[in-house]
């Protein structure tokens, strides 16, 4: 919607003041010198939301909604301060989180670096522990995952040719990057980047706020820019993976191409079952409830016909209804939401469904690996067994509580469960009795 309709139907109002959005947006925007008119479009993400805010809004004075402002901000920003400024958040931090202690000093500055000089950091880890043939072996399982989803496309049921044509399309144009941009190898490009920034050795707080403001306007300068295809979306030292919807780009970095996820020396079951099921995650991400909405150039653009559109919001139902009847024990027997969880749960569903199937064509194709010594278990069952293992982890019950309401993952132990559960090929390969958990009667699937 343009900006104007904003105004126009989704005023805010606070002590018979109305909230001026083109004011707010403008102002903002004026601090890397961008004017927005009323007439730029903009995208509403939560119209329900600001909808229903108007009724809780006319609860408070203009002061009380200050305070909370500032609080809020306030509380991000005692990390950087002394214990005695960090204490005054204890209680608020138990209440949430279940805990007062906060990690050593050391781990909270290298964390720090890393989550704001992530290029920096990352040319650091990369020239010291990442080698150049794990991104060998991973451009050879993402081709064999990616063709996997692309040949079960015939497969689908509830998906008429012409979306399925357009689905194979849009995974064809994937693009993959794996471990690290060749950019932050390249002193040039480094020092381009940090140029604005100057650091002080003894001033620790006002370097975190120097930053804020450098990150923060190089966002906002790119709103008149074109979206660049071809930039990385994360740093090379994070253990984790991510999929951009506007860039059709999937992304592991070195840091978690490493066990249990993966390993040079890990048998194919382990490394299918860790980082073949992440890749499946990311590439299923494209198709999910959001990644759905977008084509394969990355651009906001309706390719499903009207009928295969419905049919994927009815299974969505299945997979919703089934998440959100899961209770969860440490949280005080609270319910998961399938609603905020759902496009997790769709790429987590995909991802195991289609590593799997790729490391059956793997050993087809290259006949079975040895078994383990000591491991009573064969490479069907290790595949699962590591695909639970790089889920394992533990939770606070205030924690748990707090993760219900803001997560759009499942808790790691459901994420495991629930996929497994619509899975049949987990209860043949571990010989579960029909009457077991994890045989389920009604099972969803999407892709």
């Amino acid at each position: 919607m343009d900006l104007d309709v904003l105004n126009a139907n989704f005023s805010l109002q606070v002590d018979s003041q109305i909230f001026n959005w083109s004011y707010f947006t403008n102002k903002i925007m004026n601090t890397v010198n961008i004017t927005v008119l009323d007439t730029e479009s903009i995208i509403n993400y939560a119209p329900n939301y600001y909808k229903r805010l108007n009724p809780i809004l006319i609860r408070y004075t203009k002061r009380d909604l200050q305070n909370y402002m500032v609080w809020r901000f306030v509380m991000n920003m005692v990390v950087g301060l002394s214990r005695e400024y960090r204490d005054t958040r204890k209680a608020f931090r138990k209440a949430l989180y279940g805990t007062t202690s906060e990690a050593a000093v050391w781990r909270q500055c290298a964390i720090y670096v890393n989550n704001n000089m992530d290029s920096a950091v990352g040319r650091l880890y990369v020239e010291d522990a990442f080698s150049g043939e794990s991104k060998e072996l991973m451009d050879e399982m993402i081709a064999a995952i990616r063709e996997v989803f692309i040949s079960n496309l015939k497969y689908l049921d509830w998906m008429d040719a012409e979306t399925k044509k357009a689905a194979e399309e849009k995974a064809l144009a994937i693009r993959e990057r794996i471990g690290y941009s060749d950019n932050i190898k390249n002193d040039t490009y480094l020092n381009n980047e940090y140029k604005e920034l100057n650091y002080t050795a003894d001033e620790y707080f006002e370097n975190i706020l120097k930053n804020l403001e450098y990150v923060q306007k190089k966002r906002l300068r790119k709103l008149r820019v074109k979206v660049n295809k071809e930039e990385w979306v994360t740093g090379a030292a994070v253990v984790n993976a991510f999929y951009s919807s506007s860039k059709n780009q999937i992304v592991f970095p070195a840091g978690i191409l490493q066990p249990p996820f993966f390993g040079k020396g890990q048998t194919k079951s382990l490394n299918f079952g860790g980082i073949g099921m992440v890749i499946g995650h990311e590439i299923t991400h494209g198709f999910d409830d959001n990644g759905r909405n977008y084509d394969k150039d990355g651009d906001l653009k309706d390719w499903w016909t009207l009928s295969s559109s419905q049919k994927f919001v009815e299974r969505s139902k299945c997979m919703v209804d089934q998440y959100g009847s899961f209770s969860w024990d440490l949280a005080n027997g609270l319910n998961l939401n399938g609603n905020n969880t759902l496009g997790e749960n769709i790429a987590d569903n995909g991802g195991i469904r289609q590593s799997y199937q790729a490391y059956l064509n793997y050993v087809k194709k290259n006949g079975n690996e040895p078994l383990l010594p000591g491991i009573n278990l064969n490479h069907q069952q290790l595949f699962f067994l590591n695909f639970a293992q790089v889920w394992c982890g533990t939770y606070r019950p205030e924690q748990a509580v707090n993760s219900i309401k803001v997560d759009v993952h499942s808790p790691g132990n459901f994420r495991v469960l629930g996929s497994l559960q619509n899975f049949p090929e987990f209860a043949t390969a571990f010989n579960c009795s029909k009457d077991s958990y994890m045989v389920s009667e009604k099972k969803c699937q999407i892709w």
